[in-house]
């Protein structure tokens, strides 16, 4: 049994152990917003390159009716910049853990010397009526 052990390592028929980078680049979800209609939630993950950091943001509908016109915004101080790609969806069904799902890329010219933070606005239409919401992020981890 030793010796098929070593065959296994020598073949590639063991799993290897992740890098220390790709166990250092994700951290665990953070809630970003709620209200008793809406959670967004964003995973983090640090980019290819110093100071890159990738924020996937997760909408969830808790109500029972559709959002729809659904626009997530989201702008930050001037030693950081973001780049967002257009969400997966503009209508939020009702109860669904993940309703749409937007990237947004953000560089930080300090290379983590100074915190990520993000003001939020969230707009959508619900029952026919409009709704804005706004809020702040702070809390992403450090270092990045």
């Amino acid at each position: 049994a030793p010796v098929d052990d070593l065959l296994d390592g020598l073949f590639g028929g063991g799993s290897p152990a992740p890098s220390p980078a790709a166990q250092q680049s994700q951290y665990p979800p953070m809630t970003a917003y709620e209200n008793p209609t809406l959670r967004v939630v964003f995973t983090v993950a640090k980019g290819g390159a110093p100071g890159q950091t990738r924020v996937s943001a997760t909408f969830s509908n808790l109500g029972g009716t559709p959002l729809t016109n659904f626009v997530f915004q989201a702008a930050v101080p001037k030693y950081l910049s973001l780049a967002m790609e257009t969400a997966s969806t503009s209508t939020l069904a009702p109860r669904a853990a993940v309703g749409g799902t937007q990237i947004i890329n953000v560089t930080n010219s300090t290379n983590g010397e100074r915190p990520i933070i993000m003001k939020l606005r969230i707009q959508y239409n619900q029952d026919g009526q409009p709704v804005v919401q706004d809020g702040q992020v702070s809390g992403f981890p450090a270092g990045l």
